[in-house]
């Protein structure tokens, strides 16, 4: 897990996050796409991560 995070860093990735699923596998995320996405406003983690400046 460590290494897919070293991995993006080193790789120049901008406006990513890398998220880890319930399998403990790590998945870079293009923060830029997620507003194109169908995300859930009224939910918990996407309020969370208003707050927390994220998105």
């Amino acid at each position: 897990m460590a290494s897919e995070v070293v991995r993006c860093i080193q790789s120049g990735m901008k406006n990513k996050a890398i998220i880890i699923n319930s399998s403990n596998k790590p998945i870079p995320i293009d923060l830029v796409s997620m507003k194109k996405r169908l995300v859930d406003t009224e939910g918990h983690h996407y309020k969370l991560a208003k707050q927390l400046n994220i998105i």
